[in-house]
């Protein structure tokens, strides 16, 4: 007992300890911190690991006294099939196709024993990974080589708190944030007086970016999460970075370096899908540079030895000038450049860990980030700055989410490890706006070789995959649906595909998808509206409701016209499924407003006439983007008196500008929700468009929401395919309930051979024998070998006999004799059989034998 005691004792002063023993860069490798009264809650860890024939990876541990399971698949996705590796050293340059490197140690999974939350493991030379519990991270990390002896396991994970930024930090940033009270052009602490960037040039990052309010969305987005979002990253590390490397692993820096990089990016990734994201983002590295010498226009006195911003803007231009050709032209082009840093970065402190535009992806100069590079922590901040360039601002200081919340929160607490609904909906809202801004969203393109952009996988053309009406609402926003102008037919869609949303026709200046229904039972075909040219047509789809959106928080807003009232827009989009092929639209609205408070409204503010003229004139003086051709007066329509309508000059015509804020009445009670004016129902709780539509009316019949994919049914090659179901509230039912597609992504090919046997048992004497394997040939021809030999040891049959020493005289020379032979066992009575052989030799018989038998006869006969 008193032994058992003490060992234990040994290990709790071993545990206790082994940080105490690392050096200032081995502690911020490790837990990323400088100090080690700053070190975090950590325990030293025994890992189990159990790969499994499907290439996947089974780690088990304890820690704290539970059992933690990880079950793990490769993370295929992380590196495009085409990336390029380039490594600089002054001028020098190494350019090579692909990465040396084990394609199949990144790993991405769920932690089984913990109700199935995210993980993202790195297994090459080192283990390192992060499990996303609910609110906390659990960082996995290898134990320094220099102090192994020290510790009696090879791993140790430590707990790390959601915050991304150090209390310092924090209260750096909040006075920051206090001084401008505004959107900043960067995240953290990025902007100052005294940088080169003010004036002109610091304009150029600033964006005129607006985040819609929750009335804006509070529904998906008919088209855009249809199609995976992949964002192509170049991946940059710089020499500062390199020179750590390189003092901390004498033998093959480079190596450690790019297993490193590539485990913080699939930190990012596994952020990045989980699932209170949506739609999920896929990241993929397309370009590799390592710097051993810092580029000319990246020089230390370039950026002041560090300095955030300088660096960042230096960065932006430098990658951007070598960025190849566009997503549509070239492979190697990325959407975003990643400089991972092993300068100090600071702004008017060292606390700044980094540093990234707001709202600039797909930008061609500055959709960038640069975060310093020396820990696997910082993938957090990564990804952090990255939601920032698409779109994403500081929960609880810039939106009105819990500050102590979520991946963009810039201060501490025990809040989850996930997007907050700000996040989601400012994401969705950023990438609304680059779909409607015309000049392309970079992140729709996919990766080339990654994911195969073939339309006719599925067995559906692309216009029967999205409608023509989801196209309208794709290229121009949710409100769009075709609309065709005077003097044109339904059939012109094949030629042009004219959208609206019941104000000016517009023209997308595209025809519509192949396959897109045009009409009359016909459908486009090579810009012509032509009977199905594939076979069976297309079947009819009858248009099905999605739910209602539920969002329960109430707009916070000013009262903008006279007697509006508070309400709360709820959307549905038809798209459960959306009509195609002649089928019925939806019966009922779009949308409904649910009252936060009484209709009776005391609210003063513009007349309905005074807010048009103010909108009107406004559009008409704009300073960046004025309408010239109004005059600045109103119009009140009477069909559509949600809509802002302006006179243009010298004509009778109107334009549509704009629309009246929800709750603005437009009738008796009536009020404008999302441009449509509704009336006052559901005992005064709703504005709707029929009784059907209140929020307690008697259900109506309808399908689900399609339930996720399921698995796919063939680990390998083509013929997998996945399922998703649905069902129909109606106790009749409906056939049609389940779909089916070919797997996304797609499973690895098969081997043509299947996986050899085991080998046979060693056959053979004397020690020395043969053994045998084979496989099979699944192909209708082979032209690899089926059966293989080896040598083999046999120990069972040591002893063997010498050979047989020649046969003796023959004891007769006739009439029947016998001779023998004799062998001689090295290792008496270890040989198998006699020694002796005995054998019949000169049977003939002989002439007195002879005699006598002619004798007896002839005596008795």
């Amino acid at each position: 007992m008193f032994f058992e005691i003490f060992t234990l004792n040994v290990c709790t002063v071993i545990f206790q300890g082994i940080h105490h023993k690392l050096t200032k860069r081995e502690l911020q490798h490790v837990f990323g911190v400088e100090e080690v009264h700053h070190v975090p809650e950590y325990e030293l860890i025994k890992t189990e690991k159990f790969r499994k024939e499907d290439g996947g990876l089974r780690i088990r541990f304890q820690a704290w006294g539970d059992e933690y399971m990880l079950d793990l698949k490769p993370n295929n996705r992380l590196i495009s099939p085409h990336i390029v590796s380039i490594t600089r050293n002054g001028s020098d340059v190494i350019e090579k196709k692909g990465l040396d490197l084990d394609h199949s140690c990144h790993f991405q999974g769920v932690v089984s024993s913990h109700g199935r939350v995210p993980v993202a493991i790195s297994d090459c030379r080192s283990l390192m990974g992060t499990l996303v519990m609910d609110d906390h991270f659990l960082v996995l990390q290898t134990v320094p080589q220099r102090v192994r002896h020290h510790s009696p396991t090879e791993h140790l994970v430590f707990k790390r708190s959601p915050s991304l930024l150090t209390a310092f930090e924090r209260n750096l940033e909040e006075e920051i944030i206090k001084l401008n009270d505004v959107q900043e052009p960067f995240c953290d602490t990025s902007e100052n007086m005294d940088d080169p960037l003010a004036g002109n040039e610091l304009a150029i990052l600033s964006l005129n970016y607006t985040i819609p309010t929750a009335a804006k969305l509070d529904s998906p987005i008919v088209f855009p999460n249809l199609d995976p979002i992949t964002l192509e990253i170049g991946l940059f590390l710089d020499s500062k970075l390199f020179e750590h490397f390189q003092r901390e692993y004498i033998q093959d820096p480079e190596q450690h370096l790019l297993d490193f990089s590539l485990a913080l990016i699939n930190n990012v990734h596994v952020l990045y899908q989980q699932p209170t994201l949506s739609p999920n983002l896929d990241i993929v590295i397309v370009r590799y540079e390592m710097w051993k010498s810092q580029p000319t226009n990246l020089a230390t006195f370039v950026h002041k030895n560090g300095q955030a911003q300088s660096l960042l803007d230096a960065f932006c231009r430098h990658q951007a000038h070598i960025n190849p050709g566009t997503d549509l032209t070239d492979m190697g082009h990325w959407d975003h450049g990643v400089l991972l840093t092993g300068y100090d970065i600071y702004h008017t402190t060292a606390s700044v860990a980094g540093v990234a535009p707001v709202a600039r992806m797909c930008d061609q100069l500055f959709a960038c980030s640069l975060v310093e590079g020396l820990h696997l922590g910082r993938s957090f901040v990564l990804a952090h700055e990255m939601g920032h360039n698409m779109g994403m601002v500081h929960d609880g200081v810039q939106n009105q989410c819990s500050k102590s919340c979520c991946l963009m929160s810039a201060v501490n607490g025990a809040g989850k490890t996930t997007w907050s609904e700000c996040s989601v909906r400012e994401f969705n809202a950023f990438l609304l706006q680059l779909d409607e801004s015309g000049t392309g969203n970079c992140l729709r393109d996919g990766s080339p070789g990654l994911v195969e952009r073939n339309h006719l996988q599925d067995g559906r053309t692309p216009g029967q995959r999205f409608t023509a009406d989801q196209q309208c609402a794709y290229f121009w926003g949710r409100d769009y649906k075709v609309e065709i102008p005077a003097g044109r037919a339904m059939d012109d869609i094949c030629r042009i595909l004219w959208c609206g949303n019941g104000g000016s026709t517009i023209s997308t200046a595209h025809p519509a998808l192949e396959g897109s229904y045009c009409g009359g039972g016909r459908w486009c075909h090579e810009g012509q509206c032509l009977p199905w040219p594939f076979g069976p047509p297309p079947q009819v789809v009858h248009g099905g409701w999605s739910r209602w959106s539920t969002d329960d928080r109430c707009p916070v807003q000013h009262c903008q016209i006279t007697d509006s009232i508070p309400i709360r827009p709820q959307h549905r989009d038809c798209v459960n499924p959306a009509p195609n092929n002649g089928g019925l639209p939806c019966s009922g609205s779009a949308i409904r407003g649910i009252l936060c408070s009484t209709a009776h409204s005391s609210c003063r503010g513009f007349s309905r006439e005074e807010y048009s003229n103010r909108i009107c004139s406004s559009i008409k003086h704009d300073p960046l983007k004025p309408d010239r051709q109004l005059t600045g007066d109103g119009f009140e329509h009477a069909t559509q008196p949600c809509k802002v309508w302006c006179h243009l000059i010298d004509s009778e015509l109107i334009r549509n500008k704009g629309q009246f804020p929800d709750g603005a009445p437009c009738g008796p009670d009536q009020y404008c929700i999302s441009g449509t004016c509704l009336r006052l129902g559901c005992d005064g709780k709703a504005v709707v468009d029929s009784d059907d539509d209140c929020p307690d009316a008697k259900r109506q019949y309808g399908w689900t929401d399609w339930s996720s994919w399921s698995e796919c049914s063939a680990s390998c090659g083509a013929h997998g395919r996945q399922v998703r179901k649905r069902d129909c509230n109606n106790p009749d039912g409906l056939a049609g309930s389940k779909e089916q597609r070919p797997c996304l992504p797609p499973p690895p090919e098969c081997d043509v051979m299947t996986e050899w046997g085991e080998w046979t048992s060693c056959e053979g004497e004397c020690g020395q024998g043969q053994q045998r394997r084979k496989r099979q040939c699944l192909a209708d021809d082979c032209e690899q070998k089926t059966e293989e030999n080896r040598p083999c040891f046999n120990p069972g049959k040591m002893a063997c006999w010498l050979e047989w020493a020649e046969w003796t005289e023959c004891t007769q020379t006739c009439d029947g004799g016998h001779r023998k032979r004799e062998r001689i066992c090295p290792l008496p009575g270890e040989c198998e059989g006699g020694a002796f052989e005995v054998e019949m030799c000169n049977t003939e018989v002989g002439r007195l034998q002879k005699y006598l038998s002619f004798y007896f006869y002839l005596h008795h006969s």
